[in-house]
């Protein structure tokens, strides 16, 4: 252990016994009302992009994948999300899944663990720069209790969000603990551990480029007084931010290399920066409007872009978040904790609301690290050091935890009923993540015009048989979006199950002269063939889809049913199998599963299959008559 451990910044003492112990109980009493918070988080199902990178993905079960983490060609074996480079993510993934298996339950438990994690981090990073006890327990509160932070928390597919940002927190509280080292190795200790925990954080997710710009804004509020012409001129603080800026040099020819070989799904082609930087403008905005007043969070936001600057959403943009960037300036030195608020929102919001232009351009979990700045502009506010105006206050520690003036207990008053609040309303979040009912309902309620809400909740019906209704939302989605490629076959699915096959083989061949043959075409017309007989056809589809891509969970599905359906057992339980080994959790397949080894005498696979069945469906008649048939083979 290095021997620094305070770091002698102005406002900061030695803690005495008493003071350590307050903030030891604050913090403890953040964590286990957070955890308390997120405990219904456990309960949670997978959801939208869960079951392709996490449950259906090949590369998390196989630790013969290791170096596909590394060269970062792909985070599923069908290449699905190519063009992103997180192996660290994968990592994490991998060893959930060695550890309990694809269950939700695990992955939601190390998920909420990683944000109990990043909250006490953000205690020692704030409590290492000089933030007061109060206004750090304040602003940690709302990290962490916050419901913006739930989708980040619950999405079993945000971890990389997560993990981005605790490994960034953990690369500025190094380089915190460094700048304050005492002696030389001490100092390079901490800084290598900073510049190591930033490439970890890289390979998390690239949002952690904010990094090294974060540690800037500190030093410039914090360690320089506000400064500027100061901290250009440290060359002692360039000489310790120089490893962590090389690395995000190489960490962008890294992915412009990578890139170049392999292609990219992530960035939306096609969108120029002015486009996207005024579209960003009014998301920033919304950002802002859904942290003040979380009263309607969705799964899924669609947001249209613009170019034209001369609108009045643009107009108040601009205009509004001009004015946050003339405050952080205006305080800069009087209040430096609310001007590194400020910048903090700003900066760690920059990766994927600036230049950069994103297919999905909005989306909750790409606040999580920005809600702890705007946590800290609260707590600046609400919390002020002095009883003078809040412009005029000073950046040092209080004398006691409310203090002894009328201003602070109002503003500890405040702060603890928003706490409250929030509270409540991050357990209520829960709760509507825990049910996916509820979830995609109050997604399609919050935002009817999105096409993806809409294609989310009639997937959803259609699994629940409720066919009619899942009929509706998927024309909606169409009607929306006619050109987008996702909503151009599941009504063809969802007539098929009603058994309409003359308006399924009409609403097919429009479809298809939208999309041409793709994969969602090729299964489709195999349906079709199917459900009119054509057993020929249906195979020629089947195999042509899987002659796009042999992994395919569905396309192995169909074709396995296919094949059970014309009574070819061996030819079924070969592509069942494949798909439920890319989709372990597919009921349907482990039924079929069930019924092909029950036609080929394995009474004791098929009795296994129909128990696991059992264990997602109680309800299931057709499993339960075929274990009473498996009792009578076996004489029991």
């Amino acid at each position: 252990m290095c021997a620094a451990d305070v770091p002698e910044i102005r406002g900061v003492r030695g803690l005495t016994h008493r003071q350590a112990l307050r903030s030891v109980a604050a913090l403890s009493a953040i964590l286990i009302t957070t955890g308390a918070a997120y405990a219904p988080a456990l309960g949670s199902p997978f959801y939208y992009d869960d079951w392709l990178g996490i449950a259906r993905n090949y590369y998390v079960r196989a630790a013969s994948a290791l170096p596909h983490y590394l060269l970062g060609t792909s985070l599923d074996h069908a290449g699905t999300f190519k063009g992103l480079w997180r192996p660290v993510t994968i990592l994490s993934y991998f060893g959930t899944y060695a550890v309990a298996g694809v269950s939700p339950t695990a992955f939601h438990l190390v998920d909420v663990g990683l944000h109990l994690v990043a909250a006490a981090i953000l205690w020692a990073l704030f409590r290492s720069v000089a933030i007061a006890r109060q206004q750090t327990a304040v602003a940690v509160a709302i990290f962490a209790l916050h419901p913006l932070q739930t989708e980040a928390v619950t999405y079993a597919w945000g971890r990389s969000e997560q993990l981005a940002t605790v490994f960034a927190f953990t690369a500025m509280l190094s380089y915190a603990r460094g700048r304050a080292a005492a002696t030389h190795r001490c100092r390079r200790t901490w800084l290598g551990l900073a510049a190591l925990s930033f490439a970890f954080a890289l390979a998390s997710k690239e949002s952690a480029f904010f990094c090294p710009f974060l540690i800037l804004a500190v030093e410039l509020f914090g360690w320089h007084g506000g400064s500027l012409r100061g901290t250009l001129r440290d060359g002692r603080m360039w000489a310790r931010l120089s490893p962590l800026l090389m690395l995000a040099v190489s960490y962008i020819l890294w992915r412009n290399a990578l890139f170049g070989a392999v292609g990219q799904t992530e960035p939306s082609r096609g969108v120029g920066v002015w486009s996207n930087m005024l579209t960003q403008g009014k998301v920033i905005c919304m950002y802002l409007g859904l942290f003040a007043v979380p009263a309607r969070q969705t799964l899924w936001w669609e947001w249209p872009r613009t170019s034209e600057l001369l609108q009045p959403g643009v107009i108040a943009a601009v205009v509004l978040l001009g004015f946050l960037g003339c405050v952080a300036v205006a305080v800069r030195k009087s209040r430096p904790a609310l001007a590194l608020g400020i910048v903090w929102f700003f900066v760690a919001l920059a990766p994927s609301s600036s230049v950069v232009p994103i297919t999905i351009v909005m989306q909750e979990y790409r606040m999580y690290a920005a809600v702890a700045g705007l946590g800290l502009v609260c707590a600046a506010l609400l919390l002020s050091a002095s009883p003078r105006p809040p412009l005029a206050g000073r950046w040092v520690e209080y004398r006691r935890w409310v203090g002894g003036r009328p201003l602070q207990r109002t503003g500890a008053v405040v702060a603890a009923l928003a706490i409250a609040a929030m509270t409540t309303a991050t357990l209520k979040r829960n709760l509507v993540w825990a049910d996916e009912a509820q979830l995609y309902h109050s997604a399609v309620e919050v935002a009817p015009w999105s096409a993806t809400a809409q294609q989310l909740l009639a997937g959803y019906l259609e699994l629940r048989s409720d066919l009619l209704a899942a009929e509706e939302h998927a024309r909606i989605a169409h009607a929306l979006d006619p050109w987008r490629r996702e909503a151009q076959f599941p009504v063809v699915a969802i007539l098929l199950s009603q058994g309409r096959v003359k308006s399924a083989e009409t609403e097919a061949a429009r479809a298809l002269k939208t999309t041409g043959w793709t994969m969602d075409a090729y299964l489709a017309f195999g349906r079709l063939a199917a459900k009119k007989g054509e057993l020929e056809g249906a195979e020629s589809y089947y195999r042509k889809a899987l002659a796009l891509d042999p992994q395919d969970v569905t396309a192995n599905f169909y074709f396995g049913n296919l094949h059970l359906q014309a009574g070819r057992f061996r030819q079924a339980g070969y592509f069942l199998q494949r798909a439920h080994e890319r989709d372990p959790l597919h009921v349907n397949t482990i039924g079929n599963l069930g019924v092909v080894a029950f036609q080929t005498g394995d009474f004791v696979r098929a009795r296994a299959h129909f128990e696991q069945v059992l264990l997602a469906n109680p309800e299931s008649a057709i499993a339960r008559d075929y274990l009473s048939k498996i009792r009578e083979k076996m004489g029991e």
